[in-house]
């Protein structure tokens, strides 16, 4: 490492990944790995689980959470992140989780760990699911299936809408909502600082309601929703709101000129 910098004064070290607590021992009693440690690539496999899921040994949550407690003690700037391996959902397979699920978590995944810091995914989404021993198990995901003759699933689609959606746009925070089974982060394109709202609750769906104000001295502005097909929906304004469904695959709104003003209608839990 000193080496490294010594000759690329400018690189970042990266602890080799695993869990985001692997350098909590280093930064506590190794001053010169503090002081050489730029930040840990990250290893997070969610396999079955939802990526908002608080206590476990790999959950972002607590993982990212108490990371970032103890790096700030350091006074060193809260990295930027890249993934090796993951967020990795396990594939959509009986017994496991549907399609669906497997598309959701891991989208939903990929915008946490963005609010997180995380602006590299090398590791994943894989295009395919494996079709040795490491896909029969609880790995292997992938947007298609293990035959690759024209099989993309519902991850394929809901990778290709994120990956448009957030194209230049840079995580800004996340907006309080009233209920802690419901996410709104906000980003911002890079250049013209156009907002992006991205939603998604649990389960089920829920009614969402949003007061605007409308400064925009442009006839044609408008506000907008796409779902995870990419279907976009405008919004009628009525009363100075705009109201429309989420569900537990994330959604996409636009055309908002400042932090989304939340009302929640009541869930529905029906599914």
């Amino acid at each position: 490492g000193r080496a490294i910098k010594r000759t690329w004064p400018n690189a970042k070290l990266l602890m080799p990944w695993g869990l985001p607590l692997f350098p909590v021992p280093f930064l506590r009693d190794s001053k010169e790995a503090t002081a050489l440690m730029d930040g840990p690539a990250l290893d997070m496999i969610l396999f079955e689980r939802i990526p908002e899921m608080q206590i476990h040994q790999v959950t972002f949550a607590s993982q990212l959470w108490q990371l970032k407690q103890e790096w700030m003690k350091t006074g060193k700037p809260w990295p930027k992140f890249i993934t090796i391996e993951g967020p990795g959902t396990s594939p959509a397979t009986p017994g496991a989780i549907t399609q669906d699920q497997e598309a959701d978590h891991t989208m939903r995944a990929m915008l946490i760990q963005a609010a997180y810091g995380v602006t590299r995914h090398l590791g994943w989404p894989t295009p395919f699911r494996c079709a040795g021993a490491w896909g029969e198990q609880h790995y292997g995901s992938g947007m298609c299936d293990p035959i690759p003759l024209l099989t993309p699933k519902v991850f394929y689609s809901a990778y290709a809408t994120m990956t448009r959606q957030l194209n230049r746009m840079n995580y800004v925070k996340a907006i309080e909502t009233g209920s802690t089974s419901v996410f709104c982060l906000q980003f911002k394109h890079y250049k013209s600082e156009e907002l992006l709202h991205v939603f998604w609750t649990l389960r089920g769906q829920r009614p969402v309601t949003i007061a605007t104000e409308d400064r925009s001295q442009n006839p044609e502005s408008r506000i907008t929703v796409s779902d995870q097909m990419d279907n976009e929906t405008a919004l009628k304004k009525k009363e100075g709101k705009v109201a429309f469904t989420i569900s537990s695959s994330p959604c996409y709104v636009w055309g908002l000129e400042e932090d989304a003003k939340i009302t929640l209608g009541t869930p529905d839990h029906s599914d």
